[in-house]
């Protein structure tokens, strides 16, 4: 889909300072209003109101508030990604103890949760939003499952038969116990979640031979 065809591109890119501004301005006004309310009752007015701009203002960069949502997913994929990768950076990643890195990687699960939970549970959400928006996701998805793959692959402690398959399952554990802990009111408390999490994950990736691999070679 070219640019002209594709309904969530931005009509045009900040250039100068005072634009580069309002732009900012209305991206912050309207995760503000989705946490408040919620994406769906949202609207661009509302969201220029919120950002003390005109509607005018806000269609010169946006054509509607999936483009919005876009581009704070797209801000929001990249805050994660830096940080990931100065956690799984493949110069330090093996001088690190297991644990050491289990536990930054929580750390920065729940950081960015609790940072824009709402942001956070559209990103993971099943709801597509549209085909963009999905392709998106999917590709930060297929993103982070690699660059985890690469830190089981390069770590000398760690021990799993295929990292891509492992990367797959310890994300969905992760995200899926994440939300439910940020969502559910009756949760246990965080110390205790992630450390039961941080016990799960190194218990998975210490194991020098996996189960079914033994229980194969027997049958």
């Amino acid at each position: 889909m070219s640019k002209s065809q594709d309904p969530f591109a931005l009509r045009k890119a900040p250039v100068q300072e005072r634009s580069r501004q309002m732009f900012q301005w209305i991206l912050d006004a309207a995760i503000h209003l989705f946490e408040e309310k919620d994406f769906e009752s949202a609207t661009t007015n509302e969201i220029a109101e919120r950002a003390g701009v005109s509607i005018g203002s806000l269609y010169q960069y946006f054509p509607n508030k999936e483009a919005i949502l876009l581009q704070l997913l797209k801000q929001h994929s990249e805050r994660v990604f830096g940080a990931l990768e100065k956690v799984l950076g493949a110069s330090s990643v093996r001088a690190q103890p297991p644990e050491y890195l289990v536990r930054a990687v929580l750390a920065l699960m729940d950081e960015h949760h609790q940072d824009t939970p709402t942001l956070h549970r559209m990103f993971w959400s099943k709801a597509p939003f549209s085909d963009e928006l999905a392709q998106f996701k999917q590709a930060c998805r297929e993103r982070l499952r690699a660059s985890l793959a690469n830190l089981i692959q390069l770590h000398p402690a760690l021990y799993v038969e295929d990292p891509d398959i492992s990367a797959w399952i310890l994300i969905q554990i992760v995200s899926n116990v994440v939300h439910e802990h940020h969502y559910q009111e009756d949760s246990p408390s965080k110390e205790r979640i992630f450390q039961e999490l941080e016990h799960i994950i190194l218990g998975y990736l210490l194991v020098k031979e996996h189960p079914l691999a033994k229980t194969g070679s027997m049958s």
